[in-house]
């Protein structure tokens, strides 16, 4: 169940995604680009909430490692008049949370407790294993088209990782 509602006027679209059942879950967005001015400016806002995170990343992005459940957050925007001009336009924040779920063909305990110089060459990965975690979350402050994220965690019965880094 979706419920889309659209406005084009004086060179501005504006889409709403007001309701969206997917996943088991649900989300909202909206976008809107604007071409009113001259230079066109884009911006999207969204949330989803309770998803179920493997089939909706390997549909999204044929990204299938991770599975449990996600709850994620975006405002971004950017204008440009080209594409390498809103990439490096690109401001805002983002959120994501996954609960209750596992990282798929590494089992990152065994490997830690098992460390050797062969490991260390590279770590290769393995479809029986996984790494279960209760959560996965990190937030992101955009700028210039550089998302920076200072409280990357991981948390599970046996492994507690944080981080921090840029895209």
């Amino acid at each position: 169940r979706s419920r889309l509602q659209v406005e084009l006027a004086g060179g501005r679209l504006t889409a709403e995604l007001a309701e969206m059942q997917l996943y088991e879950g649900a989300g909202r967005a909206t976008l809107v680009l604007d071409g009113s001015g001259s230079v066109p400016q884009v911006r999207v806002t969204g949330a989803l909430e309770n998803v179920s995170a493997r089939p909706f990343l390997t549909a999204l992005a044929d990204f299938d490692w991770i599975q449990g459940r996600v709850a994620a957050s975006m405002d971004l925007a950017a204008q440009g008049a080209s594409e390498a001009d809103l990439v490096s336009a690109l401001a805002g924040q983002a959120r994501f949370d996954f609960s209750n779920g596992a990282i798929l063909g590494l089992n990152i305990p065994k490997m830690v407790r098992g460390l050797t110089v062969d490991t260390l060459l590279g770590w290769s990965e393995n479809p029986a294993q996984q790494t279960d975690f209760s959560v996965l979350a990190a937030s992101f402050a955009v700028e210039n088209g550089i998302a920076r994220s200072d409280d990357l965690e991981m948390v599970g019965p046996l492994v507690r990782l944080t981080g921090a880094g840029t895209v």
